[in-house]
């Protein structure tokens, strides 16, 4: 099956492409580049801290995924192995840098302008999530500092669940531990997360409160008159 048109990629699952690529169709292959690049150099990143070398193991990653492609089992998710080998790419990453002795995480931390990535997705408590907010550059630093700031093994499942969207059962299969670990780290990294945040908030909350005061002591002052 190889693809003719734009339409046809769009209406194909992840499944269906890499079959295709299987049996040498680069077009199903861009499709799925197109798909899930921008997302896995998000994960890779969560975990290494390199914006630059992100970007470079999920090429590496699109690289096996190609070669590999006609090992792909059938009844299997793609999301779920795609995810497997960006994971096992970061971790050698991480075990590389970690024979050179000045490596720390958060160096290159910087984001591009058009990077996919919704700071306000690491927000769960809807009371704290003024809509004024999401534009705030100073947010979305902080929150890159407290995702930062996680142990590693809670920022690799927080990425995957709360900012990649995956499922308890998937993110079980990628990172080969139960269930019920998945769901304790989960709650774990949203508790720190929220935690790390709050000072923020506290912060951001006087300056709402202190301009909504403002506001009201003017339009009491223009009715006065």
């Amino acid at each position: 099956m190889f693809l003719n048109d734009s339409v046809n990629s769009v209406r194909l699952t992840d499944e269906d492409l890499i079959a295709s690529v299987g049996q040498g169709d680069n077009r199903a292959f861009e499709e799925l580049v197109k798909r899930y690049k921008n997302r896995l150099i998000n994960f890779i990143f969560q975990i290494i801290g390199d914006r630059e070398a992100s970007e470079d193991l999920t090429q590496e990653a699109f690289v096996r995924v190609y070669r590999h492609a006609h090992r792909f089992r059938e009844g299997a998710t793609f999301s779920t192995w795609v995810y497997t080998i960006a994971s096992n790419l970061a971790k050698n990453e991480l075990r590389n840098r970690a024979r050179r002795p000045y490596f720390s995480w958060g160096q290159g931390t910087k984001r591009d302008e058009d990077d996919s990535f919704d700071p306000l997705s690491l927000i769960g408590d809807e009371s704290q999530r003024p809509d004024k907010i999401s534009e705030n550059k100073e947010l979305t630093e902080a929150l890159f500092a407290a995702v930062g700031s996680l142990n590693r093994k809670y920022k690799t499942i927080f990425t995957l669940r709360d900012l990649q969207g995956l499922s308890y059962e998937e993110i079980a299969r990628i990172l080969k531990i139960p269930m019920g670990t998945v769901k304790s780290r989960v709650n774990r990294a949203r508790s720190a997360l929220k935690e790390a945040m709050q000072p923020y908030f506290d912060e951001v909350g006087m300056i709402f409160r202190s301009s909504k005061q403002q506001r009201s002591e003017k339009e009491e002052k223009s009715v006065n008159e």
